[in-house]
């Protein structure tokens, strides 16, 4: 990926937040979806809201680290 990297969070049409998006300069992401439903979350495998943005400002700073050091 190439920095900069930007995170966003992408709000479904209920308006809740559905997934976090992480994206680089050349228009590449990893979307994280996450749901605020215990039940949807565990059928459907996918992280809290909290979970989601953690994991995504983590990849973001792992990734800008790796950048910077190669």
């Amino acid at each position: 990926m190439k920095l900069p990297l930007s995170i966003k969070a992408f709000r479904g049409h209920d308006g809740q937040i559905a997934a976090y998006i992480i994206r680089d300069a050349e228009g590449r992401s990893i979307n994280l979806p996450c749901d605020i439903n215990q039940l949807r979350r565990d059928v459907a495998r996918l992280w809290s809201v909290e979970e989601a943005e953690a994991l995504a400002k983590r990849i973001a700073r792992m990734l800008t680290d790796e950048e910077e050091k190669g």
